[in-house]
């Protein structure tokens, strides 16, 4: 679904005369862009339905080469490449349903690993193993797209700065108009090269193994990400001023900085496995790890550095009338340095950590001598590593690419020859950072867990385990030059600037990705597997868990999910993203009795066939309420929650596709302060699926195998996805849009908030048939 204009023919009919600059070539150019609506399901927002074909091709190449040079030592090549692509992967230009210009996706991976086994001695082996892995990504303009929706044909302009992808410019909604993006083109690349040897000793009832594993990492990809922002960005108050070719605002990135990465990771590690008696077992390990953070090999990247910034080199005085800072006045690089500075941590601009030490045990009890019943418990700490998209993060900021706005402008300014090239000591608005924390501590994670089988049957066992994981150092993003409490209501009423009042002067938000998350999470969960006679085979596995955490785990995107109050981060503490309280999950595999005793060409075609699937229950996962209005006065991208009045959530019999929540729970606080409403407090829709196949396996003696002693297979299958249809929705809107601008306003009626706006896959078939071998 999409959002449109209830009527472009309106702008034409009605304004023709009254704004003659809609006779402007540029003008209709932007109108031409939206189709007019198919649909009257208006009351929510929505004027367009639509559902494009999506084209997806894959295409897998596999070989294997093994060599014994000895009954000891033996030699293992593989290689697999496998190619991807998808036509209207992103359709619309806003990922949205109604036709414009869309992104086919291509993908390809390649890997490589050679594996050399050798036995030293009856006690002693040794294997090494290498591995190289590549995987170009990149978005394209859409094969069934029309050009000239994509190109300036009609509304030629001057960009601000040289390099500039010459495509059609985003612009951001307004009135009823949806935005307008475009994500093409962009290429990612990255490849790792792999190394690792381990070394296994068994003496008696031990067993004992040190080793250690080397990878390198190489990435490749546009700073700024799959956004096509070279080509422009405009913004324009209303449908008025548009049509009078005034534009509030033109935003323009000076460059893709393409970014190339290194990054290294190396292990090492012991690790011995000891018999105690007969009945207790323990396990016992630790392990050294270093995680390098990606550092830049053309060195062209930036980061800030509250520490160096200096007060004394920027002051109100550098803002003109219009809250526009004036450069000449304002040292617009304080703080920020680069992996020349003196004063860097590192080329990474992060600091290195090599404390990462992980020792981890594990135990196992059978207390009775029939085996039945088994005690097990372990815990251990890991260190995990950041995204390969770190130093993207920084390639955003000055000296090595800026973002330039021009405010209350004309299309007649942006005329051929009037801006171009852009003055770097014009007036501009303060500058927006994505950085990082120069500590940037390592990603850690305690894990533990103590759990009883229990063999209820010779055929039947039962699992009941406590599985817990406590997180530290997770990403939290934070505006660390957020507008202090005492000037948001100004902020929002519009009688303060808020680059005036941050604590960062020639700055407007600096979002830094920070490691300072954590992350609890507690589950109770149970295994019950069956295998009765005559082929059929039962597994049920139910996790009832809860996950409380103070941060979204954000990467190296430090705009992603911020922090609501900067000031008062404890506020965050809730459900996690990922809390799903319940989860039922059954598979099962049965071979039909059916036709065994049959003869001939009924037994060939009727008999033999097998019956599996897996079902899948779950509870929905959190979200959160969010107005867009800017009420609490920060002037950023945070989701800013509301008052929370009520119970949020309904029970099953109380819901429908338009109120799935209690919208009335929630109503709009006080101008200028932080709501009241936790994150993740309302539920989404949960899932109830079932995945069947059928398949028999035919021999097929008229084809025989070249192989000696095995037969030629076919197999036929017939896969249910989703088998019994039923309807699964998977979003709701939460975006709370008050009936009015005031103190404890309620919501809107008559916009879609609580309304289901999703669905997922419906049932699908296939039957695919696949040709082998049996010994």
């Amino acid at each position: 679904m999409g959002r449109l204009p209830n009527s472009a023919k309106v702008c034409e009919s009605r304004l023709w005369n009254e704004y003659p600059f809609w006779q402007n070539g540029p003008i209709r150019r932007v109108i031409a862009r939206y189709p007019l609506p198919n649909t009257t399901f208006a009351g929510h927002g929505f004027h367009w339905i639509g559902s494009p074909n999506n084209y997806v091709t894959n295409n897998q190449e596999m070989g294997r080469w093994d060599h014994n040079f000895t009954d000891n030592s033996r030699l293992m090549f593989r290689y697999v490449q496998e190619d991807q692509g998808a036509v209207n992967y992103q359709p619309g230009w806003t990922g949205g349903q109604f036709p414009s210009v869309n992104s086919d996706l291509f993908f390809a991976s390649k890997n490589l690993v050679a594996n050399l086994t050798h036995i030293l001695s009856p006690r002693l082996l040794n294997v090494a193993q290498f591995g190289y892995n590549a995987r170009p990504f990149g978005l394209v303009d859409g094969k069934t797209s029309d050009p000239k929706l994509l190109s300036r044909e009609g509304f030629t302009y001057t960009g601000l700065f040289p390099e500039t992808s010459g495509s059609w410019p985003r612009h951001r909604g307004f009135d009823g108009f949806d935005s307008i993006k475009h994500r093409s083109n962009y290429r990612n690349k990255m490849e790792i090269f792999q190394a690792q040897d381990n070394l296994s000793f068994t003496a008696g009832a031990h067993n004992f193994k040190v080793g250690f594993d080397w990878s390198s990492g190489r990435l490749g990809e546009p700073a700024n990400g799959s956004g096509d922002y070279t080509a422009g960005y405009f913004r324009f108050r209303d449908t008025r001023n548009m049509l009078l070719g005034n534009v509030r605002s033109y935003q323009e990135e000076q460059a893709q900085n393409v970014e190339s990465s290194r990054m290294t990771d190396l292990g090492i590690y012991a690790a011995g496995t000891w018999k105690l008696t007969t009945s207790l077992t323990l396990d016992v390990g630790l392990r050294w790890q270093y995680l390098s953070p990606a550092r830049s090999i053309k060195n062209n990247i930036s980061n800030f550095c509250p520490g160096l910034y200096d007060r004394s080199r920027c002051s109100t005085a550098a803002f003109d009338g219009d809250g526009l800072l004036d450069p000449r006045r304002c040292d617009t690089m304080n703080g920020i340095v680069t992996p020349a500075s003196p004063n860097a941590v590192s080329a990474a601009l992060v600091q290195r950590h090599f404390q990462n030490w992980e020792p981890r045990f594990g135990i196992a009890w059978t207390p009775l001598a029939s085996r039945r019943l088994v005690f097990r418990g372990g815990g251990g700490i890991f260190h995990g590593r950041d995204a390969g998209s770190l130093t993207s993060a920084l390639g955003l900021p000055p000296p090595f690419n800026r973002t330039v706005e021009l405010t209350s402008l004309s299309f007649a300014a942006l005329s051929p020859g009037r801006l171009s090239p852009f003055n770097p000591d014009t007036p501009q608005a303060p500058t927006f950072l994505q950085t990082l924390d120069p500590v940037y501590k390592t990603p850690t994670s305690y894990q533990y867990s103590f759990g009883v089988q229990y063999e209820l049957a010779p055929r039947s066992t039962f699992d009941v385990s406590y599985a817990g994981s406590r997180q530290i150092h997770q990403g939290r993003n934070r505006d660390i030059n957020q507008v202090p409490a005492q000037y948001r209501k100004g902020v929002f009423e519009g009688d303060t600037n808020p680059d005036l009042v941050r604590p960062f002067l020639g700055f407007s938000n600096i979002y830094v990705n920070e490691r300072a998350g954590t992350t609890r999470y507690n589950s109770l969960q149970g295994l019950f597997s069956h295998r009765m006679g005559r082929g059929f085979t039962f597994q049920a596995a139910y996790a009832w868990a809860t996950t409380i955490s103070t941060a979204g785990n954000r990467d190296s995107e430090a705009i992603d999910s911020a922090v609501y109050d900067a000031y008062n981060p404890s506020l965050e503490k809730g459900f996690s993203s990922a809390d799903q309280r319940h989860s039922l999950t059954l598979n099962y595999n049965w071979e039909l009795p059916f036709f065994h005793n049959a003869r001939g060409i009924t037994r060939t075609i009727l008999g033999g066939w097998r019956l599996s699937g897996v079902t899948a229950f779950r509870g929905g996962l959190p979200a959160s309420v969010c107005s867009g209005g800017g009420y609490a006065g920060l002037f950023g991208s945070e989701c800013e929650r509301t008052n929370l009045i009520g119970k949020p959530n309904l029970s099953r019999g109380q819901r429908s596709m338009l109120h799935y929540f209690n919208t009335d729970a929630f109503v709009l606080q006080a101008p200028g302060t932080i709501g009241n409403a936790a994150k993740g407090i309302v539920r989404m829709p949960g899932v109830n699926d079932w995945d069947i196949s059928a398949f028999k396996e035919f021999r097929l003696p008229v084809f025989p195998s070249r192989a000696p002693g095995e037969e030629a297979l076919l197999q036929v299958r017939a896969d249910f996805f989703n088998a019994f249809n039923h309807t699964q929705f998977c979003g709701v809107d939460t975006e709370f849009v008050p009936l009015r601008d005031a103190t404890g306003s309620p919501a809107d009626p008559g916009t879609g908030f609580g309304a289901v706006n999703c669905a997922r896959a419906p049932r699908s078939a296939g039957l695919p048939i696949k040709k082998g071998t049996i010994p």
